[in-house]
């Protein structure tokens, strides 16, 4: 249950800081106002989007990632979040199945979908349900990404990201 809270603070975090403010639409390659922008893309559901946030943290055997995306117009950020539970002593990198259960066991992938929207205003957060996080390591921290899931609702979600945290 400890890394359930841990998971939502981070889940909620992000939430609040994403709708604290408004996008500028002026120019594409322009940051947004609100929504963070780094430097690089992400495809989230087919869709090449910017980089919004790329977060990487261990709690002993558990790896918490934290990757959002903004809309080219900043009017959209979707944020994935999960968790890969591994036995002691165990390497991060692999395929890993999602389960919806955060206590699911080890070699398992926990993790929630959500979207923000500013205009109309509109939030979603869904657990994931089932498929697959693939964990490709290139170099010390940096990682190939590679999610294809299903959320609590039906919903396809796919996300690849190639990053250096």
């Amino acid at each position: 249950m400890k890394n359930y809270s841990l998971f939502s603070c981070i889940i909620l975090s992000v939430l609040i800081l994403g709708f604290s403010s408004s996008c500028s639409k002026d120019e594409e390659n322009k940051a947004c106002a609100n929504f963070p922008v780094l430097g690089g893309e992400i495809t989230v559901n087919g869709s090449v989007q910017k980089l919004s946030i790329a977060q990487f943290g261990a709690t002993g055997d558990t790896y918490i990632f934290q990757l959002a995306s903004v809309s080219s117009d900043c009017n959209k950020q979707n944020i994935l979040s999960f968790n890969i539970d591994l036995p002691t002593g165990a390497k991060l990198g692999g395929t890993y199945q999602i389960k919806d259960d955060f206590n699911a066991g080890e070699n398992i992938a926990t993790g929630t979908f959500s979207t923000q929207q500013l205009s109309p205003v509109t939030q979603s957060f869904f657990d994931l349900e089932s498929g697959t996080v693939k964990i490709t390591e290139l170099g010390v921290k940096k990682y190939t990404i590679d999610v294809n899931a299903t959320d609590s609702v039906g919903g396809k979600v796919t996300l690849l990201l190639t990053h250096q945290f």
